[in-house]
């Protein structure tokens, strides 16, 4: 299933993708901060930034340019950070997010 994962760490990605997001489901009081904590950590899992993710989020006009914006990021696991970008699109419109 994730034959060429891309990323510095294909392995930890499709760990972190199969094993860890799918727990995460709730509202956005729940969920804002621990998704955007494991997006930072995609960016730079030896120095994670979330004040960066938290910065970048606040200077949006949409939900449309969020994900623009995150996409264009490069991540160190990037099939897990696409994931993330996606659910955090789903907490700003829906107030909600599931993995599945």
């Amino acid at each position: 299933m994730f034959d060429g994962l891309d990323g510095e760490m294909p392995s930890l990605d499709a760990a972190v993708l199969m094993k860890v997001l799918p727990k995460f489901h709730g509202s956005r009081t729940r969920l804002e901060a621990p998704l955007q904590a494991i997006l930072a950590w995609c960016a730079n899992p030896d120095a994670p930034d979330v004040a960066l993710i938290v910065e970048n989020l606040g200077h949006v006009e949409s939900v449309y340019d969020l994900t623009a914006k995150l996409s264009r990021s490069t991540y160190c696991c990037p099939h897990t950070a696409g994931r993330v970008v996606r659910m955090l699109q789903a907490l700003y419109t829906d107030g909600f997010a599931a993995f599945g």
